[in-house]
């Protein structure tokens, strides 16, 4: 249930292009393949830590492994609701000037 929390920021993420730059929505397949390339093949390749720091799987909690990091995890979960809320409101005035 805690890769949910990554799953819900990428939404946000989504909904935000969309709501901004719709032609660009395409560019969450980007980072969904850099997410997919930095899980498996990010520590085998030793890439520099600020790559790795881009990647949303950095910053999760490993459970059962790792202890669970409540701040963190509200912080993402908060952070998540608003770019969902900023992207909600940049589509509708879009919307409203173009339709």
């Amino acid at each position: 249930m805690i890769w949910l929390v990554a799953v819900i920021f990428v939404l946000a993420i989504l909904s935000l292009l969309l709501g901004l730059v719709p032609r660009l929505a395409e560019l969450i397949w980007v980072y969904l393949a850099f997410l997919l390339f930095m899980t498996y093949l990010g520590k085998l390749l030793s890439l520099p830590k600020w790559l790795e720091n881009l990647s949303i799987y950095n910053y999760i909690p490993k459970l059962p492994v790792e202890k669970m990091n409540l701040p963190t995890v509200l912080f993402i979960l908060i952070l998540s609701v608003f770019l969902v809320l900023l992207g909600f409101g940049a589509y509708r005035r879009r919307d409203l000037i173009t339709g």
